[in-house]
């Protein structure tokens, strides 16, 4: 009696620790947009404008998104905020496959006024998971 519930127990507690750790991957696995930062500006302006989209979808500075084909196609942008906007971009695409960290850099360009000329380079960071 005292076996039987034993391996009873064993068998719970080993099912208990394949759900919180099954939960666990699931609930972190994808596209982490871990955040931006201007790494080097210029002195084109102070006030900005950031944006992301994966797959379309505008995403938030601490968002993991998943895509079910692991297929990720990321838009940033950086607006630099005054009477006229300047505006950086890039695209890329990455596989689930490609664990880890990585950055996109974005150079944006003062077209008019005194700092024309003047840019600054804005970093996006991403983990995958």
């Amino acid at each position: 009696m005292k076996k039987a519930l034993i391996v009873v127990l064993g068998i719970f507690v080993v099912a208990l620790c394949y759900a919180n750790v099954s939960d666990y991957l699931d609930e972190h696995r994808g596209l982490k947009y871990k955040g931006v930062t201007i790494i080097e500006n210029t002195g084109i302006g102070r006030e900005w404008t950031f944006e992301c989209k994966v797959n379309g979808d505008l995403i938030s500075e601490g968002d993991t998104i998943e895509a079910a084909d692991g297929i990720y196609y990321i838009r940033v942008r950086a607006i630099e905020d005054d009477q006229y906007p300047d505006v950086g971009s890039e695209t890329i695409v990455v596989r689930s496959s490609e664990r880890g960290n990585f950055k996109v850099d974005v150079k944006v360009t003062e077209k008019y006024g005194p700092g024309a000329g003047g840019y600054a380079i804005v970093r996006f960071l991403f983990k995958m998971k």
